[in-house]
């Protein structure tokens, strides 16, 4: 969740902070009720969870740790915990207002910020609201409330199960939607035939044209994941229907799975996470598990709330009796016990968890990877390689999923791998005393030994280099590849900057470009109006128009997509949208069709 998201919450709530207090409880509980207040006004909202839960523990009867859980799940957007918490402060004091505040709050952030939400949800909020419709502030809440639901013309509520009648929804049932089997959504995005395409590569490697989707109207927005399940790939299109200030989302989304040729499997139900599809092919929608053509093949019990997806068979899930997560498996069963105040997915095998204080990787069997000698660099699961510091000798080293060091603790300084195991961007960096440079994943040096890095920071993929014998300074990319010559007396920003660096050279100072080209800074503004919100959106996160990304085989700038010895594989035009699917695969929007395209470099190449 991004900043704006966290700022446009917090502004929504503030005037509605609690008023209640804890009283009569220890000095240990009213600390922790603090220390989560303090947690949630700086939006660390995982923080302010585990304090909050601190002080429940300790005094089961606070009100106001309730609800300051509440509000830091929902910065979280785990909305049925939100609304959980909110629902046991009211059970305590059935005439706590600021409960119902804060449960009306949530309910009318989730409607004007277009977030997924069902009918048995709505109702269920707005019959306990109108409990305490006779006080002012909440009878004006419910109004605004109402407002929300009557103005929003694509808002939906999904029947309750045996209701859906005559007017249930195609994407509800999983039936294909349009005129033709290949057609979506009443017409608004069709699969056609591939043509020739001019902007083939020719040259190292080839660049395949998977399939063409054409667009119906250029104000909708669409994304394409990747899913391998059972070693298979398939493609994941998502609908968003409504922009929001930080991206597209909204009621009204959809979701067709497609096989690798375009060809339409199935159009699913709106999904209020479509990234949930885990390596299983399982999909979750509240606490509804679905398979790849739309049919529920689980439904979880009341007790417990499924999140994150399911990899290796494994999704976490909250115990909303104990306030704690867990893992359950695709069958329903909870196989790792819920006894954890945070957790995030087993996308590698291992996932970052947190006990009692203590943070660290769990395996599947949920068992510590390593001992408490050792502490964890960063809190990401899907690279394979987790960076430690032990605690004795200060030194760093990474081990594996099953807590086999894979490369020893011998560094002074070291940080996360970058990329996804076998990939030849699976690198990271990592310093003896002040020298620095770039190993693989196995520990061999991937920077030349004539060189070692000017600082930690990069941009646009490449970092700052010395060559030791002449001191003059240059660029590398994360493969050890010198992509700016050292033929420059200092660099002047060792991160690149919308993809261009200052440097001096005989006494001048200039820019140049990531091809070694002398270039001119860009000044570049964007106003608030929905247009240029919307095309500031597309500037930082569609991967194209200035925005570097990169992949095993390709990496993207300036609506151009290189191979990895800066050949030009394609070029967009001006406005367009590239976009990162996996190491391979991409898509290119030039608003009026979508082509998803494969790049294979050669013999490994």
């Amino acid at each position: 969740m991004g900043n704006l998201r966290k700022l446009v919450w917090l502004l929504c709530i503030t005037a509605m902070m609690f008023l209640a207090g804890c009283r009569d409880h220890e000095d240990t509980a009213e600390g922790n009720l603090n220390l989560g207040q303090r947690y949630l006004g700086n939006l660390e909202y995982e923080e302010a969870v585990i304090a909050f839960s601190k002080c429940i523990e300790i005094d089961p009867k606070c009100e106001a740790a309730y609800l300051g859980r509440a509000q830091a799940f929902a910065g979280l957007e785990e909305w049925a915990l939100a609304v959980f918490d909110c629902k046991t402060a009211m059970e305590l004091n059935e005439d706590n207002e600021e409960a119902y505040m804060v449960l009306g709050n949530i309910l009318l952030v989730r409607m004007e910020r277009a977030y997924p939400i069902t009918g048995d949800e709505y109702w269920d909020i707005m019959k306990l609201l109108q409990k305490k419709e006779a006080a002012e502030a909440v009878g004006n809440l419910i109004s605004r409330i109402e407002e929300a639901a009557s103005s929003n013309p694509s808002y939906r509520f999904e029947p309750e199960d045996g209701e859906m009648g005559d007017e249930t929804e195609p994407w509800e049932t999983g039936q294909e939607i349009g005129d033709g089997e290949n057609t979506l959504w009443n017409g608004k995005i069709q699969v056609v035939e591939k043509t020739e395409d001019s902007q083939a590569f020719n040259g190292r490697g080839d660049l395949t044209l998977l399939y063409v989707l054409e667009k119906k109207d250029g104000e909708d927005h669409f994304e394409i994941k990747k899913a391998i399940i059972e070693g298979k790939p398939y493609y994941v299109l998502i609908y968003y229907s409504q922009w929001e200030e930080s991206g597209y989302k909204g009621f009204g989304e959809y979701q067709a799975v497609l096989y690798e040729n375009g060809e339409v499997r199935s159009v699913l139900k709106a999904m209020e996470d479509a990234n949930k599809v885990g390596d299983t092919g399982l999909n979750i929608d509240g606490r509804n598990v679905y398979d790849l053509d739309g049919n529920r093949v689980l439904k979880v019990s009341e007790r417990y709330w499924p999140d994150w997806g399911f990899f290796h068979d494994l999704c976490r899930v909250y115990d909303s009796s104990g306030h704690l997560y867990g893992y359950m498996n695709s069958a329903g069963e909870v196989v790792i016990p819920c006894r954890y105040e945070n957790t995030k997915g087993f996308e590698s095998g291992a996932a970052f968890s947190i006990s009692k204080g203590r943070r660290g990787y769990i395996n599947t069997q949920g068992e510590w990877i390593l001992d408490e000698q050792y502490d964890f660099i960063g809190d990401e699961t899907e690279r394979g390689l987790y960076c430690v510091r032990d605690r004795e000798s200060g030194k760093c080293g990474y081990v594996d999923a099953s807590g086999r060091f894979v490369i020893p603790c011998i560094y002074d300084e070291a940080f996360p791998f970058y990329g996804k195991p076998g990939d030849k961007n699976h690198t990271a960096i990592v310093f003896s005393g002040k020298a620095g440079t770039i190993i693989d994943d196995q520990g061999n040096k991937v920077l030349g030994e004539e060189y070692e890095l000017a600082g930690s920071g990069y941009g646009y993929g490449l970092f700052a280099v010395r060559q030791k014998e002449s001191g003059l300074y240059g660029y590398a990319n994360r493969r050890g590849d010198i992509k700016i010559p050292c033929e420059y007396d200092e660099v002047l920003g060792f991160d690149m900057m919308n993809g261009i660096v200052s440097v001096r050279s005989g006494g001048e100072e200039f820019h140049v470009d990531m091809n070694n080209q002398r270039a001119e800074p860009v000044e570049t503004s964007a106003g608030t109006s929905a247009d240029d919100i919307e095309s500031q959106y597309e500037w930082r996160y569609m991967m194209g128009g200035g925005q570097y990304a990169e992949a095993s085989t390709y990496y993207v700038v300036d609506y151009k997509v290189y191979n990895w010895d800066s050949e030009v594989l394609l070029e967009g035009k001006e406005g367009s949208s590239i976009v990162v699917i996996d190491g391979t695969d991409f898509y290119y929007d030039d608003g009026d069709c979508i082509y998803v395209y494969r790049y294979e470099e050669r013999n490994g190449g």
